[in-house]
């Protein structure tokens, strides 16, 4: 799956490392962590877990970034 549900500026960045898609977990769950809701992520070990909760930290620190500099 493509990366659709993350911010553009961070989408742009993770192709040039070569993350161009994600898996079915991080999909799901990158709406429910942006909504702002409670997530427990069970899966195996190298399933994306982790790259899934710092992705969307990211997320979250561009856009209050984007936020602060609107007039």
């Amino acid at each position: 799956m493509k990366l659709k549900k993350i911010n553009p500026k961070l989408q742009e960045a993770l192709i040039e490392i070569g993350l161009v898609e994600a898996n079915p977990l991080q999909e799901e769950t990158f709406s429910t962590l942006k909504s702002g809701a409670d997530c427990v992520i069970i899966a195996p070990e190298k399933s994306g877990k982790s790259t899934t909760i710092v992705l969307n930290v990211i997320q979250q620190l561009v856009a209050e970034g984007e936020e602060s500099q609107e007039p």
